[in-house]
């Protein structure tokens, strides 16, 4: 069980449901599907720390800020929030990734937008109402100050184009919690609070990865 899945677990199992729009406490590593489908790999930043190391400042007050190509700026906050029209046989949508200093207080440092469709449905999803295989159709930067930092650059992004993951809605996680459910291997994982209308199938989520020096 990852870390996101316990952090969920552990709001959900208390009865704080939070605001439904997103949870505080989640991670997300964006594992691909099985059976064949390539592991996706998204939003987990890339586990990357911004090639950070322990200050390296000179002995003489310090760093500037990071001038001497050793020493970190500071920390920031990357979340992701997605929006999909979905119906019982297709999904079709788009996630952005933004990274902002100051632990999410600060400016955005990067912001990334990828394009999201089905290419088939699953079935193994629990209690989910649906879920989907989703091919990656587009993936763009929007911002980019510090990508590096979460693990993003032109070559990473272009390679994130044609692989795949699976996306499930389970309306009552844990009993009462609407979840936006992830295919990491072959387990389906907690990782951001959801909303889903099936009268106008719109789909909206949104959750933190964590943070990342910079």
């Amino acid at each position: 069980m990852t870390l996101s899945t316990l952090a969920l677990l552990t709001l959900v199992a208390c009865g704080d449901k939070g605001d439904d729009s997103g949870i505080d406490n989640t991670g997300w590593d964006g594992g691909g599907t099985d059976g064949g489908s390539a592991d996706g790999g998204t939003t987990d930043g890339g586990g990357s720390d911004g090639g950070a190391t322990d200050g390296g400042g000179s002995d003489g007050g310090g760093t500037d800020g990071g001038a001497d190509g050793g020493a970190t700026d500071g920390t920031g906050l990357l979340t992701f929030a997605g929006t999909a029209t979905v119906t019982e046989t297709t999904y079709s949508g788009s996630e952005t990734l933004q990274f902002k200093g100051d632990e999410g207080d600060g400016e955005v440092l990067c912001e990334i937008t990828i394009g999201l469709e089905s290419i088939g449905t699953r079935s193994d999803c629990g209690n989910c109402d649906w879920a989907f295989d989703l091919r990656v159709t587009a993936a763009d930067i929007n911002t980019d100050v510090a990508c590096d930092a979460i693990g993003y650059d032109k070559a990473t992004l272009e390679s994130l184009v044609g692989s795949t993951r699976g996306y499930g809605y389970d309306p009552e996680y844990f009993g009462h919690a609407p979840t936006l459910m992830v295919l990491e291997g072959k387990t389906w994982n907690p990782v951001a609070y959801a909303s889903y209308d099936p009268g106008t199938h719109a789909f909206e989520y949104d959750g933190v990865d964590g943070t990342y020096p910079y």
